[in-house]
């Protein structure tokens, strides 16, 4: 393994910690990191952009170091430091042109790359994943590219690694599946523009998460492309045109602003969400809508409040098709963990591919608290209950720690084996929930 695939030298790595249960929840203010979906976003549009493009807001995050890293490979330029940075683009051009550039766990770019090295200028990249993502496939992706004339050699693997060979993204027609991954769409529409014939792209079979398109769409207008969108997105046309710099402020991540949003449901009191966006075409702003099914009051303005009264209870007793917003899914079985009836999650099959099955792997831990859980082929019934003390195994999942850390603080506590599986997506998620009044402290003395 070459030297740049290993953790950066600023990632700290935590053994096992304890988590404390957290009996109330005092008025309380935090501000939320940037999102993951618009930072990645606009890492890639900077680098095949003409110009410097500044980038305020960004989420610093293990994700996001692997897209800076991959700027600079292929031969952009990156200054500032943490969540200010100005990238400078190569557009169609490729300075560097042949070397590996590594993902990581990196999905968004992971899937969003292929595409834009097949399209610009001519050369040959390895493109080399973290061992968790060369397991998820990306059959439908590669398919696809092909079929727009992208010189892809996965081996037949149908997954990482795989070498890409630029100046062979011809256009045309092509046709996909949306049933797998959003972001193979928005992977094959970032593309296009760069393409050298304009692109006509059909979904079949429907989109997962089709809100992460619709930004895909947003944020590639706000740079100056060209591109059509049938109002139900199974069409799109996109002219070859130029991603132009700007400067851009990266909202909060409305998927990790779940996990702090769900604190006042589980234990009463209240928390200001001081950098939420009220409105975003990020799905998971969703998630506050279910907390006020659930008894919570929330106040949407310049910030947002949530709010709920202990003596309260919280509502259960209802079914939901989380399909579109299946990155709260785990979230909302943290917090039905607490309500007053059952309440059934389902429209998620699909995060059984994410970093591990999170349906089988959530269920196995809530049994593990203590919870009474019913898995489904598309997600999960569950019963309320008293959590008992565990042992939380993430699978290295940032998700599985955040949401079942949710049921610890609300419970009898646990430890947590893998805290820094957290790096993904919210790097200082322990170190947040302590000022909120958390007590975390060194496990593993067993």
């Amino acid at each position: 393994m070459n030297s740049h695939h290993k953790h950066q030298s600023g990632d700290s790595v935590v053994g096992p910690i304890i988590l404390d249960p957290l009996r109330a929840l005092s008025s309380s203010e935090i501000l939320v990191p940037g999102s993951k979906s618009h930072s990645n976003r606009e890492i890639l549009m900077s680098l095949f952009a003409e110009g410097t493009s500044g980038l305020r807001g960004l989420l610093v995050s293990e994700d996001t170091r692997w897209g800076l890293d991959a700027c600079t490979r292929l031969g952009g330029a990156v200054d500032g430091s943490r969540d200010a940075v100005r990238v400078t683009g190569i557009g169609r051009r490729r300075p560097v042109s042949q070397g590996s550039v590594y993902v990581g766990s990196a999905g968004t770019l992971a899937r969003f790359l292929p595409g834009f090295l097949a399209a610009g200028d001519s050369g040959t990249w390895t493109l080399e994943a973290s061992e968790q993502m060369s397991a998820r496939p990306m059959t439908e992706l590669i398919r696809s590219l092909r079929g727009a004339g992208a010189r892809i050699d996965d081996a037949g693997r149908g997954a990482f690694p795989f070498e890409v060979w630029g100046d062979t993204l011809r256009g045309d027609d092509v046709a996909l599946s949306g049933e797998t991954s959003s972001q193979f769409i928005s992977g094959l529409l970032l593309a296009a523009p760069l393409a050298r014939r304009p692109m006509t792209i059909r979904v079949q079979d429907g989109i997962v998460q089709s809100d992460y398109v619709r930004l895909t769409i947003q944020r590639m207008l706000d740079r100056g492309v060209s591109i059509e969108a049938a109002q139900d997105l199974s069409e799109f046309r996109v002219r070859p045109s130029a991603y132009r710099a700007l400067d851009v402020l990266i909202e909060a991540d409305a998927s990790t602003a779940t996990y702090f949003s769900a604190l006042p449901a589980i234990l009463g009191g209240s928390i200001t969400l001081k950098n939420l966006p009220a409105r975003s075409y990020q799905p998971d702003l969703g998630f506050l809508d279910i907390l006020q099914r659930m008894g919570c009051v929330v106040d949407r303005g310049e910030q947002v409040t949530i709010r709920r009264d202990p003596e309260r209870p919280l509502a259960g007793g209802f079914s939901l098709d989380m399909r579109a917003l299946s990155d709260s899914a785990l979230t909302v079985a943290a917090v039905a963990v607490f309500a007053d009836a059952p309440i059934t999650i389902h429209g998620i099959e699909h995060i059984r591919h994410h970093e591990c099955d999170r349906i089988s792997v959530a269920c196995e831990m809530l049994t593990r608290l203590g919870v009474k859980i019913e898995e489904r082929r598309d997600g999960l019934v569950v019963h309320p209950g008293t959590p008992r003390f565990g042992v939380i195994d993430s699978h290295d999942d940032h998700r599985i720690a955040m949401s079942m850390s949710l049921v610890a603080l609300g419970g009898a506590g646990a430890e947590v084996l893998d805290p820094a599986s957290v790096r993904k997506t919210c790097p200082d998620f322990f170190s947040m929930i302590a000022t909120l009044g958390a007590s975390i402290r060194p496990g593993g003395a067993a």
